[in-house]
């Protein structure tokens, strides 16, 4: 599965404005979901994974864990679209064997080629979560996330705005960001 997204990292004032703009544009389709999230991002100690443009993370969603893996990332500005494999990972156990796609697998297997896996960061934040429509179909999930980053015994506020699509046209992400961003905060 690919997933395409615009990313923004907020400020305070900014990211509590955001969903009554959407909502003021029209854009927002049903009512916005509220989560918290834990994020338990893995690597080998000598990072091999990130090293092959491969993220693996462990998520607590409600009560659900979710063991994910990210696979070369490409970025232009603010665009990403990554390559990412979901399965269950009941307990917070992570499980290589159980990832779904045979040649992801094979390439993380390979990568941390039996080294131990260690926490390298740590999130926590609530996320809000919306549905926004265009009039040309486009179809995208507007997520605000609020929290806190911990790595390395510091941390650091994290805010960030997430535009991603679900269908229609990847112009759709771009007039989206400008409707929500009209003088390019």
């Amino acid at each position: 599965m690919s997933e395409i997204e615009l990313k923004f990292l907020l400020d305070e004032l900014t990211s509590s404005q955001l969903g009554a703009r959407a909502k003021a544009l029209k854009l927002v389709t049903g009512r916005p979901k509220t989560r918290r999230l834990r994020s338990i991002y893995l690597d080998t100690p000598d990072h091999a994974l990130k090293k092959a443009g491969i993220a693996l993370r462990l998520r607590r969603d409600g009560r659900r864990w979710i063991q994910t893996v990210k696979t070369k990332p490409e970025q232009h500005g603010g665009l990403s679209q990554v390559g990412e494999v979901e399965n269950p990972a009941p307990g917070g156990r992570l499980f290589l064997e159980a990832i779904p796609d045979a040649a992801v697998r094979e390439e993380v297997v390979r990568r941390v080629n039996g080294a131990p896996l260690e926490s390298v960061c740590e999130t926590v934040i609530r996320g809000s979560a919306s549905e926004l429509s265009l009039e040309d179909g486009t179809r995208a999930e507007l997520a605000i996330d609020i929290g806190e980053i911990h790595a390395g015994g510091r941390s650091a506020e994290l805010r960030e705005l997430e535009i991603e699509i679900i269908e229609g046209s990847l112009g759709g992400l771009f007039d989206i960001a400008h409707a929500l961003f009209p003088d390019g905060d």
